[in-house]
């Protein structure tokens, strides 16, 4: 696949790229951070750090997200407000993508962020799982998503 289909483009991320996705993270990713106790700007140079990690960059050549995949498929992804500007070129560019990361892809996502569900669905993810994971009581809704045929 190309790196640029229908206005976005990616490219290798690095850690300066953390702060300026941080001062405009969704407000919902954000949330997700805090209800976890985590904070969003080290945990997003931590993922930066130590798995394969990207920036989007917007047709209007602005970063749109950060994001990545371990080396065991986990995935993960920080979107700022650019993303609500091309809504369809997003999901049309995510759903081509996210087929380049790896076999098999997975994580979880806090089950409040109906947003994050809705997007991973439209790009190929299927529930698995709901599950409980820690003591403040946050339910996560595990997705997947299987690769056929490119690896």
């Amino acid at each position: 696949m190309s790196n640029s289909t229908p206005g976005f483009s990616v490219r290798p991320a690095t850690l300066e790229d953390v702060p300026v996705i941080a001062k405009d993270l969704l407000e919902e990713g954000i949330a997700d951070f805090f209800r976890a106790g985590m904070h969003p700007v080290l945990c997003m140079a931590a993922d930066t750090l130590y798995s394969k990690t990207f920036l989007l960059i917007s047709p209007d050549d602005k970063p749109a997200a950060l994001f990545g995949v371990y080396e065991d498929g986990c995935v993960w992804m920080n979107m700022t407000y650019e993303i609500r500007k091309h809504p369809k070129a997003f999901i049309k560019y995510a759903r081509e993508f996210v087929k380049t990361l790896g076999p098999v892809l997975w994580n979880r996502v806090d089950i409040q962020n109906n947003n994050l569900r809705k997007f991973l669905r439209l790009i190929g993810f299927k529930v698995i799982n709901v599950v409980l994971c820690d003591t403040r009581n946050i339910y996560y809704v595990e997705f997947a998503k299987v690769n056929y045929g490119r690896w």
